[in-house]
């Protein structure tokens, strides 16, 4: 499905479940896939808006783009490798061609060819396309980056890392204290 992480907190369960009676040993699991299933719904937020911070798309489309899973003792992330249609980064008809904007702290461009501008199609969900040939169907969907190409930055995963951990102690005694 694309990039990934994956965040094991299986050697943790098994430390704390050594130091337990027989009734702790049967709460400790359940309390970590609690925990586990509270910090996925946490984190996919939580990504969604460092994607936002690196492009120019809704928040909608940046939690589409996330899916993460708690199995066992671990979560696993995946991010949407594919790259996201022109529309989704504010494309707008001009006289010239399509504009578009990719990040929130850059410009307006508009995209060109030698065979013309570019144009959006509405009966097709408003997506962007230019022409690839001077035959009449000779066109090209245009897309820009993917969510994965902006999950891949050091300084988002690094924000991501820090999230799950920090969560998962929270979530964790939360889960303790409601089954104990």
């Amino acid at each position: 499905m694309g990039i990934g992480l994956d965040f094991n907190f299986a050697e943790l369960q098994r430390a704390l479940t050594q130091q337990l009676t027989d009734l702790q040993r049967q709460v400790v699991p359940r309390a970590t896939r609690i925990a586990l299933e509270r910090v996925a719904i946490t984190l996919r937020k939580e990504v969604a808006i460092e994607l936002r911070k690196e492009l120019n798309i809704s928040a909608a489309r940046a939690k589409d783009a996330v899916d993460i899973r708690a199995r066992d003792a671990s979560l696993v992330m995946s991010v949407d490798p594919k790259p996201i249609g022109l529309r989704d980064f504010d494309a707008k008809a001009g006289p010239t061609g399509v504009s578009y904007k990719f990040g929130p702290k850059t410009g307006r461009k508009v995209w060109r060819t030698k065979y013309g501008g570019s144009f959006i199609v509405a009966k097709i969900g408003g997506h962007a396309f230019v022409r690839s040939s001077k035959k009449r169907l000779g066109i090209t969907k245009l897309t820009g980056p993917s969510a994965a190409s902006a999950f891949r930055r050091d300084a988002v995963q690094a924000r991501v890392n820090a999230i799950a951990q920090e969560r998962f102690a929270v979530e964790f005694q939360r889960a303790l204290q409601g089954i104990g």
